[in-house]
């Protein structure tokens, strides 16, 4: 028994909410590796427990661990896949990070293989400079979280998504100063 699926991984294209011949127009399903186009029943087939995973592409650890986190909190999924870009912010879909972070979790969601390939996300994610993001280079985990934020946020700015980030992850910090040699009641 083999088990064969569609080109981009998803099963289900009414599930991937129209995502799913993206891969077609960027090319992700034409490659010219050798081990794209062999078949590996087992070895390529999802996990038993339902998860898909995030490929290493080097020193990415930090930031699939954080990517996978991102994805297992229910809330934040679906903003992210029902959010819309601020309008006027026209940016190519290779470039933009809303959109490759949606590509991300509906592979995440519906693919039929054991991990998905972040190349798309890592060339989306630009550091201060305009670099994307070097792949053999670790980064901090906190670093890239302020920075992701920082971007998603601008992405959806004037959006009904717009206070998403603030909704789900923000708090309120408060600080009291007692005096010592006061007694109090």
């Amino acid at each position: 028994f083999f088990f064969f699926q569609a080109e981009d991984g998803i099963r289900d294209a009414q599930e991937s909410r129209g995502l799913g011949d993206v891969y077609k127009r960027q090319g992700y399903w034409r490659t010219s590796q050798n081990e794209d186009w062999s078949v590996k029943a087992m070895r390529m087939e999802k996990s038993s427990t339902g998860y898909v995973g995030l490929r290493n592409l080097g020193c990415t650890c930090y930031m699939n661990s954080l990517m996978q986190q991102f994805y297992m909190i229910p809330e934040f999924r679906d903003a992210v896949l029902d959010a819309e870009e601020s309008e006027g912010k026209e940016i190519q879909p290779q470039e933009n990070i809303l959109y490759q972070v949606k590509l991300m979790f509906t592979a995440l969601k519906y693919y039929q293989q054991q991990y998905y390939d972040p190349r798309g996300f890592c060339y989306a994610f630009k550091d201060y400079d305009g670099r994307p993001i070097n792949v053999f280079e670790q980064m901090d985990v906190d670093e890239f979280f302020n920075n992701f934020l920082d971007k998603l946020e601008s992405l959806i700015k004037g959006t009904g998504h717009e206070h998403m980030i603030k909704r789900i992850f923000g708090g309120v910090m408060t600080n009291e100063l007692i005096c010592l040699s006061l007694i109090h009641i």
